[in-house]
């Protein structure tokens, strides 16, 4: 059986680049045409012919994706589109649409690879597009292991299977309540992600249905970690991640654990072990939870978000490493850390490094309390040997134990320390001292009581009442501290000028490549919501346009990718 492979997304570049150099046998990404990620920067022919280039200099490959679903219009395009891809020698293209998968193979000599958005789940439909020639079905990932089974057990045709990322609450993006309501194709590569959106939620008379919180129905992210080994030994050629529009720190640290654990089997099936340390790490690199949803043929409410949910970016990313001469390491800072702060230094093949950071410095070597500028070049002292395309990350609560520690009467919890500045108005400020009061005035009093009540009715080894009380108790004492160091950091925003971008504005820019326009409120990081266009004067957008005036243009380096936007107004 040969070794399955790795294949990793990769939204530009340097992604592309990070996800080979960590582990990954195969990349796949999309042009600038004919690609189902209209919002990822994507490649051009250029940048494709760099990628395939840096890939098979390493003895790895790069697919195309070409899966749109096509119109009369592109017709007259295509064909040339798919021979300037063969003159790239890419390794295969990933398509669904019958007329690009004919084109392909009767135009060119191209190998084709079939997309999810074909939906394919049963081996009917993987015998009739193998004798169309295609040589590898992406299967869809509502597929469970009895359907891979019987796939692979009729079918003499390379299967590829998602192992990680995020779901679509349709058939493998069969949907169109992304055209219905925000006129964005999700099959042409603009999802509005709809499903992520809150809902009234009614019932058969049409009267509302009121729950503790808005109702969703969006899916949590599908991980396939503890099921590695099953995947491999049912003799999947290709292993897939999601996730294209990811951040490069997701991209490289998903590769990396996957890498570890592929290569861990292989080389002792016997006496393999599930690593719990490994799905911490992919738990905390992504802001959704994840569980391995269709395969194991338990699909329920644990495999979605109905009652709202919280996806908050954690910052763990603090940098990339450039350079190394023996002393400093020189690195791009992507997120804030201080003096102070333990980090870990991870890299392809190579043992974690630990490193309490006790100086650093500018590029000038003048010294550094804090590194809050973005992408801003850090200089730090560091006698173990790292290399360039090393990442750096936050030590984590779990790893260091350096985490408020609180003690719920039997029960232990921890908190993470916040000491970063929380940007608030005078509004925001007062909206945190107001939710603080109601859970030590009221929530709080309530769980005591709760508690009380669950232990009067006797054993507690077997009282699920009483452990429902312990949970609900650590929760609140965990919001409690949380609102509390908010309020201690806090920086209150007092004055808002209109000559330059500045947090508390109203700002309208124009997103220079397709002009369309749009009216941001930059507000503190606790008040963001994206929904009402309220974003975190910490999110990349706000970082490139904070200072600057009307009329200017700036790049926004965002963990999708690369792009420009005007100022129009300001106010």
């Amino acid at each position: 059986m040969e070794k399955v492979e790795l294949l990793a997304p990769a939204g530009d570049l340097e992604r592309l680049k990070i996800a080979l150099l960590y582990g990954a046998d195969a990349v796949y990404i999309g042009g600038n045409i004919f690609s189902l990620r209209a919002n990822a920067q994507n490649f051009t022919l250029g940048e494709i012919k760099e990628g395939v280039e840096f890939a098979h200099n390493l003895n790895k490959k790069v697919y195309v994706t070409v899966n749109i679903v096509m119109h009369n219009k592109e017709l007259n395009h295509i064909e040339n589109y798919l021979k300037e891809l063969e003159k790239l020698n890419i390794d295969a293209i990933i398509a669904s649409d019958p007329a690009i998968i004919n084109i392909a193979l009767t135009k060119t000599k191209l190998h084709v690879h079939l997309s999810t958005q074909n939906c394919t789940t049963n081996k009917e439909a993987a015998k009739f597009w193998k004798s169309k020639g295609v040589e590898r079905i992406v299967l869809a990932r509502e597929s469970s292991k009895e359907d891979i089974l019987d796939v692979k057990n009729n079918v003499d045709v390379e299967l590829e299977c998602f192992i990680h990322g995020a779901m679509c609450s349709s058939y493998s993006g069969r949907c169109v309540l992304s055209n219905y309501l925000t006129n964005r194709d999700a099959n042409r590569g603009g999802c509005s992600q709809i499903c992520r959106w809150d809902f009234d939620l009614l019932n058969e008379n049409k009267e509302p249905i009121k729950g503790e919180k808005p109702f969703t129905f969006c899916t949590k992210d599908l991980s396939m970690l503890k099921y590695l080994p099953d995947m491999i030994e049912i003799g999947i050629s290709s292993l897939k991640i999601e996730g294209r529009m990811r951040s490069l720190y997701y991209v490289a640290t998903v590769v990396d654990i996957y890498r570890r654990a592929i290569d861990e089997y292989y080389n002792n099936k016997e006496k393999y072990e599930y690593n719990k340390e490994y799905e911490r790490i992919l738990r905390r690199c992504a802001n959704r939870d994840n569980v391995p949803q269709f395969f194991n043929n338990i699909y329920d409410e644990t495999c979605s978000y109905y009652n709202g949910r919280q996806e908050i970016s954690n910052q763990d990313f603090l940098g990339i490493v450039l350079d190394y001469d023996n002393k400093y390491m020189t690195l791009e800072q992507r997120n804030y850390f201080k003096i102070g702060d333990t980090v870990e230094i991870f890299g392809p093949k190579k043992e974690t490094i630990t490193l309490e950071i006790k100086e650093m410095y500018d590029e000038e070597l003048n010294p550094l309390e804090v590194a809050r500028h973005p992408r801003e070049i850090i200089k730090i002292p560091i006698e173990k040997k790292v290399e360039k395309w090393d990442l750096i990350r936050i030590k984590n609560s779990w790893q260091n134990k350096q985490s408020v520690v609180l003690f719920c009467r039997s029960k232990k919890i921890e908190v993470e320390n916040m000491t970063k500045e929380t940007y608030l108005t005078e509004e925001g400020l007062k909206s945190i001292q107001e939710e603080l009061e109601y859970l030590k005035l009221t929530k709080r009093p309530e769980v005591i009581n709760a508690l009380k009540e669950a232990r009067a009715l006797g054993d507690l080894s077997e009282n699920a009442e009483y452990d429902a009380a312990r949970g609900e108790q650590a929760a609140v004492e965990a919001k409690i501290v949380e609102l509390e160091q908010m309020i201690e950091h806090a920086v209150i925003i007092k004055e808002v000028k209109t000559d330059k971008v500045s947090i508390g504005n109203n700002v309208k820019i124009e997103y220079v490549e397709d002009k369309e326009t749009e009216v941001y409120s930059i507000v503190g990081s606790k008040e963001a919501d994206p929904f009402n266009n309220k974003i975190s004067n910490e999110s990349p957008i706000a970082q490139a346009i904070i200072g600057k005036k009307v009329g200017d243009v700036v790049r926004v380096a965002s963990p999708n990718g690369e792009y420009e936007v005007k100022i129009l107004e300001i106010s």
